[in-house]
Order: C-alpha cells, then sequence, then structure tokens
C-alpha cells in the first residue's frame, strides 16, 4: 500500500473493523508474515553520507548501512561494542585504542580498517567539505584548529623552525568586520567612512584600549580583492576600528591555483578533464613531482604535477604563529628532550639539566611570523591515527568519557574513500554505494521510500533478527499515523505524531511517552537588522508565554528557560529572560520602536508539518498583541527549508535539536562562531573562551559550573529563543521487540525483533 491511499482506509476502520484490540490504536499486524519491520521515517533525507548528514531522518537510514566503532546500548545509551570489538583507555583518561575486529568488511568485499576512520574523520574536519556536524570531533586533540584552518605544517625554515613542525596560527594581519562599521581617525574618535561586514583590511599591529589600527587604500573599487586592494593605485591610509567588531580570516591553507596548462590524471593514470588555468583548487597530498587536488564541490579528485600550482595570496598573508606541542599517544607524560632525566650514573653537568629546575613547566613557545606560502594543512596534524589495520589511537583535549557515545554518532562512522574517490556525488545511489553495517540498501525511491535487507556478510549477522526493513518517507504525519491505523506499518517514530491526535491517543496500549534530551526553538538571524540588535532579540524572547505553545503541542512538554533540557547528573542551567512584556516593549523602545512603530515585518520559516505551524502561529498572535510587531509564516518543504536556514536566508526559522550525548556540550558546542549548525551569525569570543576553559577542567563539577557560565551568555545575547523541552511521543505495536524508549531517541535496529 502507498501512503496515499492510507486515508481511504480510515472510513472503512470506523465501520466496522474488528482486528483491533480494544485498547490499541493501530490494526494488529501479528499474522504478517515474515521478518519485515515497517516503519515511517519522516522526511526524505537530506543525505546519506556520515559526512554529510545531521537530520534525525539522515541519521536513521545511516546507522543500518553504516557501522561505527561502537554501537549505543539501546536501553541505557552505554557505548557496545561494534566494529571495535575492544578498546582501552589511556592512562592519564585523555584517549583512547581501539582494537577493530577482523573480518570486518566492506560490501565491496575490501576489508574494513583504521585507515578507514582516519580517513573519514578527516574529511569532517577538513574545512572544504563543510561538514556541518564537524564540532562531534572538537575533543579531539587539534581538531578543532584543523577544521578551522588555524593548524599547519611548516615546509620551509623559518625563524629557527625547521620544515616540518606543526604550528597554531594564532592570528592573520587579514582581519574582517563582523558589522557595517565606520572606521576612525583614532581610538574612539572621529568617524570617516564606512566599510561593510566581510570587507578585507590588513592590521597594522596596533591596539589600543580595545582599538585596533587597519590599513587600507580608499581608491580601491573593492577593498575585498586583496590582490587589487595592494596593487591599486593610491595613498596607504590607516583607520581604527573596535577590535571585538573584526575577526581575523582563515583561509583553507591548502587552497592553490593553476598556473599553466597541464594533463590532469585519475588515480590510475588515466586523463581527466575540468580545470583550466587560474581555477582555484585544493592540495591533498603531495607524491614527488605529482600533486593530488580536490577540486568541483566534493565531486572530483586528480594528480597533477606539483610545480604547476601556486597559492593565489603568496606571501601577502602573514600569520603569527606558534609550534604546536606534541601529542602524548599513549597518554603517558612526555618527557622533552631539554628536560629528560639525566641516566642514574651522570652527573648534572653531562645532563646539562638543573636537577631543581627539571620539573619547571615549560615555557610557551614565542610566537613567529610565518608567510601563508610556507604552510600546508596535513591530517597528520591530528589527534588519530591507525597504528596499522586494526589498531586506531585517538587522543583528546580533554577528559571526556561521553567520547565513546560519539563513536556511535553517524557522523563518526566509517565512510568508504573507494566509492567517493570513483563516483563522487553519486557515491550513495544503490547501484554505486558501499557500506559495512548490519543492513544493505536494495532500493531508494526519492520521496517514497528506502528498502533495506539483511546483510549476510556483516560482523553480527547471526545475531540480527529482522530480514527486512521498509521505511517510508512521508512527511505529512497525518497520513503516517493513517498508515499505522490502517496495520500498515510497525511503527510511527518518535514526534512524528499530528498535535491533535495526542488527546486521543492518551491511554492506548501502543501510545508511549518518554523523556527526551531535546528541545525546540526559534532561530534568530542576528546578520539581519533589526536582530543584529539584542534588545530586540531579548525583546522578543521575553514577549513569549511558552506556556501558550505547550498548550497546543500537547504531549507534556516543558516550556524551556534556557538552552539544555533537564536530566544530565550534575548539570543545572542559568534561567534565560522571562515572560515579561512591559519589559519586552521598553526594550524594544529603547531599540528605536516605541509601541512597534516602524519595525520592519519580518517573516518565521518552518519545515512544512502542521504542529510547526501550530506554534509560529501561537508567536505570531503573541509578538503582535505584546510588542506590536507583525510577522509572516512562511513554510517550505524539509530540503528547501534545510538549504534556507543554512546559508542564512531566513529572519526567524524554526528549529531543534536532540542530543547526541549525556552532556551539555551537545547542546552548547553548536553556537560557537562559524560552527556549521550555527546559522545566526552570531559569535561570542567570551563564550567560546567559556567551552574552551570548560575543556580543559579535570574536575567534573568545576566542568559544569563553567558550561552554566557559557549558557549564560546565550541567555544575555539571546541567538535563538528556547521554546520547549521535548518529550517523545510515538506509537508501536506490541509484536516490535528490542526498541525500546531513551533520552536521545537511539534505536539501533541490530537489536530489534518481531515477535510473530
Amino acid at each position: 500500500m502507498t501512503p496515499r491511499a492510507a486515508p481511504l482506509l480510515i472510513a472503512a476502520l470506523a465501520a466496522g473493523c474488528t482486528s483491533r484490540s480494544a485498547d490499541s490504536f493501530g490494526l494488529s499486524r501479528a499474522d504478517q508474515p515474515g521478518n519485515v519491520l515497517v516503519f515511517n521515517n519522516g522526511s526524505e533525507p537530506e543525505y546519506l553520507d556520515p559526512t554529510q548528514a545531521t537530520g534525525h531522518p539522515d541519521g536513521r537510514i545511516i546507522q543500518e548501512l553504516f557501522d561505527g566503532l561502537t554501537e549505543y546500548d539501546p536501553v541505557d545509551l552505554s557505548a557496545t561494542p561494534s566494529l571495535a570489538g575492544s578498546w582501552d583507555d589511556h592512562p592519564d583518561g585523555r584517549g583512547y585504542t581501539f582494537h577493530l575486529r577482523d573480518g570486518a568488511r566492506w560490501t565491496d568485499d575490501s576489508p574494513v580498517t583504521a585507515h578507514d576512520f582516519v580517513w573519514s574523520w578527516e574529511r569532517v574536519l577538513n574545512p572544504v567539505y563543510l561538514a556541518r556536524y564537524a564540532q562531534q570531533l572538537y575533543t579531539v586533540e587539534r581538531a578543532q584548529l584543523y577544521n578551522r584552518s588555524q593548524a599547519a605544517v611548516l615546509q620551509v625554515e623559518v625563524e629557527g623552525l625547521a620544515p616540518g613542525t606543526p604550528l597554531e596560527l594564532v592570528s592573520s594581519n587579514l582581519v574582517a568586520p563582523q558589522t557595517d562599521l565606520n572606521l576612525r581617525d583614532g581610538p574612539g574618535g572621529a568617524a570617516r567612512e564606512e566599510v561593510g561586514a566581510g570587507t578585507v583590511l590588513l592590521t597594522t599591529g596596533r591596539v589600543d584600549g580595545g582599538w585596533v589600527e587597519v590599513r587600507y587604500r580608499a581608491d580601491c573599487p573593492d577593498l575585498s580583492d586583496l590582490p587589487a586592494l595592494l596593487d591599486c593605485a593610491g595613498p596607504e591610509q590607516t583607520g581604527w576600528l573596535p577590535a571585538d567588531s573584526v575577526e581575523a580570516s582563515f583561509p583553507v591553507l591548502n587552497q592553490r591555483v593553476l598556473t599553466r596548462e597541464v594533463e590532469l590524471l585519475d588515480d590510475d593514470g588515466r586523463p581527466l578533464d575540468g580545470l583550466d588555468v587560474g581555477d582555484e583548487v585544493v592540495l591533498l597530498t603531495r607524491d614527488g613531482e605529482r600533486a593530488r587536488i580536490f577540486f568541483g564541490l566534493r565531486e572530483r579528485y586528480g594528480w597533477l604535477p606539483a610545480d604547476a600550482l601556486a597559492d593565489p595570496r603568496g606571501a601577502l598573508v602573514h600569520y603569527t604563529a606558534r609550534p604546536l606541542p606534541p601529542i602524548s599517544w599513549d597518554g603517558e607524560p612526555l618527557v622533552e628532550p631539554d628536560t629528560a632525566a639525566p641516566e642514574p650514573d651522570a652527573t648534572p653537568e653531562e645532563a646539562d639539566v638543573i636537577p631543581e629546575e627539571a620539573d619547571a613547566a615549560p615555557q610557551e613557545a614565542a610566537p613567529v611570523s610565518v608567510p601563508l606560502s610556507a604552510l600546508e594543512s596535513h591530517p597528520e596534524l591530528l589527534g588519530f591515527r591507525a597504528v596499522d589495520d586494526h589498531t586506531l589511537v585517538v587522543r583528546l583535549n580533554t577528559i571526556a568519557p561521553y567520547f565513546l557515545q560519539l563513536t556511535s554518532h553517524s557522523t563518526l562512522r566509517a565512510a568508504p574513500r573507494q566509492a567517493i574517490e570513483a563516483y563522487g556525488a553519486r557515491w550513495t545511489r544503490p547501484e554505486l554505494i558501499v557500506t559495512n553495517g548490519p543492513f544493505l540498501l536494495e532500493e531508494h525511491k526519492v520521496r517514497d521510500r528506502f528498502e533495506l535487507v539483511k546483510n549476510p556478510d556483516w560482523w553480527g549477522a547471526q545475531d540480527l533478527r529482522l530480514d527486512r526493513v521498509i521505511a517510508w518517507s512521508v512527511d505529512n504525519l497525518t497520513a503516517s499515523v493513517n498508515l499505522y491505523r490502517a496495520g500498515e506499518t510497525d511503527l510511527v517514530v518518535a514526534n512524528d505524531l499530528p498535535k491533535e491526535f495526542i488527546p486521543i491517543l492518551q491511554g492506548s496500549s501502543d501510545f508511549e511517552v518518554s523523556p527526551a534530551l531535546s528541545v525546540y526553538l526559534y532561530r534568530l538571524n542576528t546578520r539581519r537588522p533589526p536582530l543584529d540588535d539584542v534588545r530586540v532579540r531579548r525583546a522578543l524572547a521575553m514577549a513569549i508565554d511558552k506556556r501558550d505553545i505547550v498548550a497546543v503541542t500537547r504531549a507534556g512538554e516543558m516550556p524551556a528557560s534556557h538552552l539544555v533540557p533537564p536530566g544530565l547528573p550534575g548539570y543545572a542551567g542559568p534561567a534565560g529572560p522571562p515572560f515579561d512584556p512591559e519589559a519586552a516593549r521598553a526594550l524594544l523602545a529603547e531599540a528605536g520602536f516605541p509601541g512597534g512603530e516602524g519595525f520592519p515585518e519580518l517573516k518565521i520559516l518552518y519545515n512544512n508539518l502542521e504542529s510547526h505551524k501550530l506554534v509560529a502561529a501561537v508567536i505570531q498572535d503573541q509578538l503582535q498583541r505584546h510588542l506590536g510587531v507583525t510577522v509572516q509564516l512562511e513554510n517550505r518543504e524539509w530540503k528547501t527549508f534545510l538549504k534556507s536556514v543554512n546559508v542564512g536566508d531566513y529572519d526567524i526559522s524554526r528549529g531543534g535539536w536532540i542530543g547526541d550525548y549525556l552532556d551539555p556540550t551537545t547542546f552548547l558546542d553548536l553556537w560557537m562562531t562559524g560552527g556549521g549548525n550555527n546559522n545566526t551569525g552570531w559569535g561570542s569570543a567570551e563564550y567560546e573562551r567559556l567551552l574552551a576553559e570548560a575543556n580543559a577542567q579535570s574536575d567534573p563539577d568545576v566542568r559544569l559550573s563553567i558550561l552554566a557560565q557559557a549558557e549564560a551568555v546565550l541567555n544575555e545575547e539571546m541567538p535563538f529563543i528556547p521554546l520547549y523541552w521535548y518529550v517523545w511521543v510515538e506509537l508501536k505495536q506490541p509484536e516490535v521487540g528490542g526498541y525500546y524508549p531513551n533520552l536521545l531517541d537511539q534505536h539501533p535496529l541490530r537489536t530489534v525483533w518481531l515477535d510473530r
């Protein structure tokens, strides 16, 4: 039966079908043949690529097609062995050594190795791929620096540093204002010409009382074009900007430009086309005189002569850099050669070490000036490596016991390098895809269904109790419930129930409600006036009575006073601004909009589910009544909605987040400047300082206290409005076993069975 036929059955059911138990909402499927699980997965997944996927519909399919080092325990969410049959904790608590199983294979019969994870995780962190979930790996040594192009390997000797030295790029002489600003004659001085947000400027290095001096040329028509800025006529001038209004530009370090016509070859030496002189590429590796490059959005790779590439910025851009400390791969304290303890029979003079100073903390290396042309980014910088095919060592920058939950997450599952490099963006098609999980992709009909079948070659196939899985892609919630009621599906997954059904379902034996680590919120686009004014954002937040929202959602949700949901042991999030219409009106007036006068009309963007429309309508009414502010409602299909949000094409947008692991950082890390899921345009140096300080803490109570301070910054700045904390509501046939409620809504189907 297709989902479109389901509504036709409802009238028939009401007319007297009797195969439903008295207290069950759905028709029984106990007489269905075979071990075939059928459910509706909701919206069509955006990606099947573990590197790119972020949505829950994507994750449910990826979890079955691709195996992880670990897998979630379906009851308590602890990490259970999967591709890693075992692992060892490092002595300092800041790392793990994973031991991969013998015999694990991809569906093309190649072995799954530790090198697959190294390649896949580097792909998540490589800034060229724009992976929106890259922060899932930020607990790994140097991962955040690498993802932000702030880590590089020195290629030539500079100021006494040897080639091959890993460097942290502290700052650049390239800066760009984050908002439109006026240049000043001096610190706090008279305003001069305006520079727009994103304009590239050069710093002089002078800072005075929170102001930074920048260089520019008044006669340049386009200051964002750096070569033109340096080559154009006219005298160089200086001006001053607030130091906290500009941010350094860290471009992709391996960006290169093709300088002459050359033959481009694939991995097997066959000619490729698609490159012209002047095209920009990304340098991946060097092999003697050859260079392997990436070009075209996420699609193409090839080899060409290394001397045909040049840095488009040359030595014009300099970084202030300092050597990165070495990584202690085994978790034991590093002993540097110049502080090594003398041999027992050596004198202090012979060891060239003063005994009482041997334990002194090493001095931080002095920063050096390095031209961009002397830098390259390399995966070897990162805190994970394959010792051999079956051993993966991971070093963390903090004690993070939740990392083992992260290794179960879809983003950290290995992707097939061989298929991606062979087929580019087409690699996830059923006829091309290569997987390694418990199920195989047999069929995918876009906006219709996925059909998965048991993988007989999966290492744990003998324990699988399902033979086939059919996952519909129906984003109409009423149609989804009708399918279940008609006995066509075994499950309605969490929170895919129309709100108007909730009162009807109360008391049904197949209806389940359970706690969730999840928040529903509205993003505010801080790049767009007047939402760039924190007073406006706080006014909007304080004008919303969240009790009215949960009154229409009707599933037992709780009004959210802050971002991080309750339920995490030891963490108490600080309350944000309360519902206070009078204070909201005062803030709006202070921002220049008394009684809403002159306030521009805004749009609330949401994906096309009826439940989102209900929430948007409540907020539309409240903002009009309490502030005199008019907003329009706009709904879009899921993929189109995501694209609009990802490029910042919205005023206010519906959002939600399900925790990926049981720690506050699963919510707090989202809002780091430039984060793949921070689509608000907001950023705060103080916020990121607090997150970094918390990461450096070994005392768990102190760490959670600092994280609460970081959440307080969000409450003050309000780049989004938390509206309510979810509960999970779902429908499940009694014959479905091994599918348990849990905080993260994680249900690996390897543990599910049908009692028929």
